[in-house]
């Protein structure tokens, strides 16, 4: 839908170009307008009424009143902030002329010792294992059927916390230091991530999640890339064993305020079930049922291999 917009906004026809609005709140599928998000309730102004949207872009677009929006910005975005935190940044709509805004990026680099830091780490390495036949099963996200019985529980929607699966063996997990002020993160994030493979495919999925003083770890967003589809979608690079390789996993767009006190987290597996399909990592013809392959990838680190999460950081909120 992002990109949707941005597409039509910036390269559409002439009736489309500079005509789009973007309306962009913290909800999930089923909770559509409202405050509540997975397993956070957010301010009662996260709450919006759907026909005081519609009635006013209705009367502009076909009854040509366009006075009804005339005030609205371009883009209309929630940043989410702490919940239950009073005085914390963030909760707050703030109108924006473009999506994504301009932001700086700020890249946050991994270490072998479960790090994530300003500073570019030594050399390390850290080996990772992907077993399709014990997946890392979803907990929370953009989750169309969050009553679906995942593991033995609801596989959820939007924020859920996250720590029962970055306690499995084969997750990876990489956070800050509590962070000494806010942070506000509005726009596109990525993971981008050196790996030295030993199947000719695999999956990367990782998770993105705002940890709070009390433990929580929330999840903001999450991401998947097979490796065979990292140079483009219409054609397969399979991967070396042996060979390092960079993998750039995009993990959509928010927009929150990490508080202070608060630990960015990024954890990292082979596989995100059901919510991504589960890669069998022989490199053979996916449409064919294949004999499901253990991979067993070292995740590179330092100056020659710079493993990272990269951030867009708004300098203020207006």
């Amino acid at each position: 839908t992002l990109d949707g917009f941005s597409a039509f906004q910036e390269w559409g026809g002439s009736g489309a170009t500079g005509r789009q609005l973007l309306v962009m709140g913290p909800w999930t599928h089923n909770d559509l307008f409202s405050r509540q998000a997975g397993a956070l309730t957010y301010p009662a102004n996260a709450a919006l009424d759907p026909i005081d949207l519609l009635l006013p872009w209705y009367e502009a677009t076909l009854r040509d009143e366009p006075s009804a929006i005339a005030d609205w910005p371009v883009v209309r975005a929630y940043v989410m902030g702490a919940v239950g935190e009073p005085g914390a940044p963030g909760n707050v709509w703030v109108g924006l002329d473009r999506w994504p805004p301009r932001a700086a990026t700020r890249e946050l680099f991994l270490t072998a010792d479960g790090g994530l830091g300003a500073a570019a780490p030594g050399e390390g390495e850290l080996p990772l294992v992907s077993d399709p036949g014990h997946p890392v099963y979803t907990l929370g996200g953009a989750n169309l059927s969050p009553d679906l019985i995942v593991d033995g529980r609801p596989m959820g929607d939007g924020p859920q916390d996250q720590r029962p699966i970055e306690a499995r063996d084969d997750v990876a997990v990489f956070q800050t230091e509590p962070l000494s002020e806010p942070l506000p993160v509005v726009g596109p994030v990525r993971c981008v991530l050196w790996l030295v493979p030993d199947t000719a495919d695999l999956d990367l999925a990782v998770r993105l999640t705002d940890v709070y003083p009390d433990g929580r770890s929330m999840l903001v967003l999450d991401g998947l890339q097979r490796a065979r589809m990292r140079c483009a979608d219409d054609r397969e690079c399979l991967l070396t064993p042996g060979v390092p390789v960079e993998v750039t996993v995009e993990l959509w767009s928010t927009a929150i305020v990490f508080n202070a006190g608060h630990r960015i987290r990024i954890a990292v597996s082979g596989s995100n079930w059901p919510r991504f399909e589960l890669n069998p990592n022989d490199g053979g013809d996916l449409n064919i049922p294949a004999s499901p392959v253990v991979a067993h990838p070292v995740l590179r680190f330092g100056p020659a291999h710079p493993s990272r999460l990269e951030l867009p950081v708004l300098t203020a909120l207006r």
